[in-house]
């Protein structure tokens, strides 16, 4: 009986921590990102009263006889439920549309999480609150490095990219855009791009600063053989007019759309600055112009070669760039010099009008094309490579490691490797047609250039039904055999005419290395013009590096992905920072703190900290808070059935008492 009486205290006990917990879900019904929570109850500890027997062939086995001694509260479960949302037309609350808690941080530095997204301003100290005053943690400035969380400071820009930064404009066509590693000074930062003949030979480019106004001059004799190259005598330029310092705005960068291939021959700084021929320096369509020709021009296998005027010379070669995520369709090739033969391949991509490459009028005089010329010491076209221990071009075999001929990927058609290099170093050329004829051009260490032209005239025959190109001389011969619809890439277009053909310059287009032009391969279009003629370029409104305090902010807003803008009467609109949520594995597991704030746990998993929207993370609703999750008509219920527990349970001390006092009354 004893044992009736306690258990029914155990009930009681039990049914009134639940009613604890159903009168808190309840009076927080209202309460903003207040997650509701419910008791479970279990049975607790069973006195044996006999225990189980095993059955025989004469007699069944018999069930344990087991007695409880009533029931305890197991737990208390916080249900992690999205609610609904309550539309507030307040700009600085902020609703969590899935995964997700706010992170605030109290001036101890403890670190708490919530639901409950009524944020506000601090005027003292410009830093974005709760509604407890605690600081909202996230990213200042456009930082989101996730080791960087810190409070955000709403009067204060850091780390932001200044307006217009960035500075672009079209010029004959072409659009240049003038770009500062750094936030510049507040104000203007001027740059003023011209050319002139009269800076010293050697001297690339020469730069002045003058009352904000920075004036590039390039040397229109030197060359450039890229962006990069052309941008990085720029800084140093500019380096040596700030007195051996870097300005504040950093290392510039001018770039050109639809430009991002040089000539490797390069440009210079004339052409560059200045508005040149009317050719397009650049890449269209994947198909580029590789340079004026400062490098090998190889005539046919097995021609001899004279030599001729390099100033009336100026050759360039054709590479066709496959585009991104294409394959690539490759042609064998096979060359036969006297009784040997070799093999090898070139890519499709190379190729463009279906054909055959068929060579007359010419006759070999060996196998061996010798040069009498060993100090040359650069190549232009392809690089640099030392040609120091150069004697002669000599065609071996393919599979000796030291093979001079050598088709490959990336490589023009007729694409030659020398014999007596250092090791990794090659000179391509390709085989180029000028008034029928082929040719080499070399230039010495000293910068001299030497042409040498073959005597072999050849024709130039396409032949859409052959599926093979031949190249003949003599009983030498190079032949390659194509693939279904192989394109043969021999035609350019002449920027004047607009028209396709052979495009070179021969003796009857005097050059001079100065004023060397270059073609871009395109269908039937013009080249567009990409000139520039002292083009100023100004970079406003820069704001320096570091913080800029703004003195009066307005229109606090935070967007969907928890970025925070204010509005700044001199900075007009700019960003502040950005707000992060942390998720956790087990977000049940997280310990109620009071003032709607969470702590981690040991069971909670440690927060993984992200910006909302993603990561699993939900989005940010602005003017909107999200409601109690808790369900009256839940509550209610369960409070009734509570209530008739927790009298059930009196019962049984009440029957146990009265069942005692008719034990003692035996007596009497």
């Amino acid at each position: 009986m004893s044992r009736a009486m306690y258990s029914g205290v155990a009930g009681m006990k039990a049914h009134q921590e639940k009613m604890d917990v159903i009168g808190n879900n309840i009076a927080n019904v209202n309460t903003y990102g207040y997650k509701s929570q419910r008791a479970v109850f279990s049975d607790v500890y069973y006195q044996t009263l006999t225990a189980a027997t095993k059955g025989t062939a004469n007699k069944g086995g018999t069930n344990p006889s087991t007695v409880g001694v009533g029931s305890t509260l197991l737990g208390v479960q916080t249900m992690q439920t999205q609610s609904a949302m309550q539309n507030t037309g307040y700009s600085m609350d902020v609703a969590i549309s899935g995964e997700g808690y706010f992170q605030v941080m109290d001036g101890s530095g403890n670190i708490f999480y919530t639901k409950a997204g009524m944020l506000g301003y601090d005027a003292n100290t410009g830093y974005l609150t709760d509604i407890n005053g605690n600081f909202v943690l996230g990213y200042q400035g456009t930082s989101k490095d996730g080791s960087g969380l810190q409070k955000i400071k709403l009067d204060q820009v850091g780390a932001v990219q200044p307006k217009n930064a960035t500075y672009s404009q079209e010029i004959n066509g072409n659009n240049f855009t003038l770009t500062a590693a750094n936030a510049t000074k507040e104000g203007n930062l001027s740059v003023n791009i011209s050319s002139s003949d009269s800076l010293p030979i050697g001297q690339a480019v020469e730069a002045t600063i003058a009352n904000g106004t920075i004036t590039v001059t390039l040397n229109s004799r030197s060359k450039f053989t890229s962006l990069d190259d052309l941008n990085t005598k720029i800084n140093s330029a500019i380096t040596v007019a700030n007195g051996g310092k870097a300005i504040d705005a950093g290392d510039l960068t001018l770039s050109v759309d639809n430009a991002d291939a040089f000539p490797a021959g390069g440009l210079t700084g004339d052409q560059i600055a200045k508005v040149n021929d009317g050719y397009d320096y650049g890449t269209i369509s994947g198909i580029s112009a590789s340079g004026i020709f400062g490098g090998f021009k190889l005539d046919s296998v097995g021609a001899k070669f004279q030599k001729g005027n390099p100033a009336d010379q100026a050759k360039f070669s054709i590479v066709r760039t496959p585009a991104a995520g294409t394959s690539e369709e490759y042609f064998t090739m096979t060359c036969k010099i006297g009784s040997k033969t070799y093999t090898g391949k070139v890519a499709k991509s190379q190729m463009q009008s279906p054909g055959k490459l068929v060579l007359s009028n010419g006759t070999s005089t060996t196998d061996t094309i010798t040069m009498d010329y060993p100090n040359y010491s650069s190549v232009i076209n392809s690089g640099k490579a030392d040609l120091s221990q150069l004697k002669s071009l000599a065609v071996t075999d393919y599979k000796d490691p030291d093979f001079a001929t050598e088709f490959k990927d990336g490589k023009v058609l007729g694409g030659i490797k020398v014999n007596g290099l250092a090791d990794g170093s090659s000179v391509t050329s390709a085989v180029l047609v000028s008034n029928g004829k082929m040719e080499i051009k070399a230039k010495d260490k000293d910068g001299t250039e030497t042409t040498y032209t073959s005597d072999a005239v050849i024709d130039l025959d396409h032949d859409f039904t052959n599926g093979s190109i031949t190249v003949k001389n003599g009983s030498n011969s190079l032949t390659v055999s194509l693939p279904s619809k192989a394109d043969f890439l021999s035609s350019l277009v002449d920027a004047t005419t607009g028209t396709p053909g052979i495009s070179y310059f021969d003796g009857t287009d005097p050059t001079t290395p100065d004023t060397q032009r270059a073609y871009n391969v395109t269908d039937t279009t013009k080249s567009k013009n990409l000139g520039l003629s002292s083009a100023p370029f100004v970079l406003a409104d820069g704001t320096e590096g570091g913080t800029v305090t703004l003195n009066e902010i307005s229109d606090i807003a935070i967007g969907s992905d928890g970025v925070v803008t204010v509005h700044n009467s001199d900075k007009g609109t700019v960003q502040v920072g950005q707000l992060c949520l942390a998720t956790f594995a087990n977000p049940a597991g997280l310990q109620a703190a009071g003032s709607n704030y969470y702590t981690a746990s040991l069971n909670s998993g440690d927060p993984h900290v992200t910006t909302p929207g993603s990561d699993s993370s939900g989005e940010l609703k602005t003017s909107e808070l999200e409601m109690s999750n808790v369900d009256l008509a839940t509550e209610f219920a369960d409070m009734i059935t509570t209530e008739r527990g927790f009298q059930a349970n009196s019962r049984i001390i009440t029957v146990s008492d009265s069942m005692m006092e008719e034990l003692i009354n035996l007596k009497r």
